[in-house]
């Protein structure tokens, strides 16, 4: 597919349930290649929506990205069908829906895929009137997608959002993820977000994940489904990775056996604890008696 000079390409990076070991979706980026007998430019979906900002097109970008995402994605779905396709939903979409409201379904129509397999991203640091969003979600649910809520931290949103668009997903931001490790206030605002997806019943992606030590350190906040470089970055075509599997069932291993290290570590710890309750409550019974018999010696004489 082209748009102007620019030929536009789909690249798909997995998004993984470490709990099953399996991939359960790909997300679906926009790729660009600008091409002369001298020289070959690759774009990202930045560059491209910068240049389409220009000319005013960032709307008719955007509904190109998602048409090719869809019918690439067709040929990947008919080989398995429990996948889901993410999409990436801007503003300009959101802003202009009414306009074409049938127009995502007609894509999916087109590639012979059902709604309920397509996950509309919503980028939460993007600017759009709350009215907007509220229709275009209320919509598109009925029409049988799903929704999500893509770079999700406390800096850009707030909980008016989430109330409006009542996500099934919410993707937290990278700069979050990378930063509990080692900042307080990162992890406070990731066990609020962790709380709230399980009083509502949403699911968490981690993403921009880069080594395993944050993996084993995210799954105490609940947080099920995992995207980033460490696992594939994204690719031109989908295809199993056998290695990546592998890797996957001997990290799921490691940290169940680690998990079960800690809760033993854990039951000696409150054993110790008992113990050492009962010792006081012991010794403090032995003092109250002697206590008692030194004031009923000094009350006889």
């Amino acid at each position: 597919m082209k748009f102007d000079d620019f030929i536009l390409e789909v690249h798909f990076q997995p998004i993984i349930s470490f709990h099953q070991s399996t991939i359960v979706g790909y997300e679906a980026f926009l790729r660009g290649i600008y091409q002369t007998e001298e020289i070959t430019k690759y774009l990202s979906a930045e560059d491209l929506f910068n240049y389409a900002k220009e000319s005013g097109r960032s709307l008719q970008l955007n509904v190109a990205a998602v048409k090719l995402a869809i019918s690439k994605f067709e040929s990947f779905y008919q080989f398995n069908k429990n996948i889901y396709l993410f999409v990436k939903i801007t503003n300009y979409i959101v802003e202009h829906f009414q306009e074409r409201i049938n127009l995502i379904s007609a894509f999916a129509s087109q590639a012979n895929i059902p709604n309920s397999t397509i996950i509309l991203e919503i980028d939460d640091e993007e600017s759009v009137s709350d009215e907007y969003l509220q229709r275009f979600c209320t919509k598109h649910k009925e029409l049988g997608f799903s929704i999500a809520i893509d770079n999700y931290s406390i800096e850009h949103s707030n909980y008016r959002r989430l109330l409006i668009v009542k996500p099934y997903i919410i993707k937290i931001c990278r700069t979050l993820i990378h930063n509990v490790s080692d900042d307080f206030y990162s992890r406070e605002v990731l066990n609020l977000i962790s709380r709230w997806a399980d009083k509502t019943g949403s699911l968490l992606v981690a993403q921009g994940i880069e080594d395993e030590s944050q993996i084993s350190m995210l799954m105490e906040f609940h947080i099920e489904l995992f995207q980033g470089y460490f696992f594939n970055p994204p690719q031109k075509s989908i295809s199993k990775n056998s290695d990546m599997m592998v890797q996957l069932n001997m990290m799921r291993s490691l940290y169940q056996s680690e998990r079960v290290k800690k809760l033993r570590d854990q039951k000696r710890y409150l054993t110790k604890i008992k113990l050492a309750m009962k010792y006081f409550i012991e010794e403090t019974k032995l003092e109250t008696w002697r206590l008692q018999k030194n004031r009923n010696l000094f009350t006889q004489t």
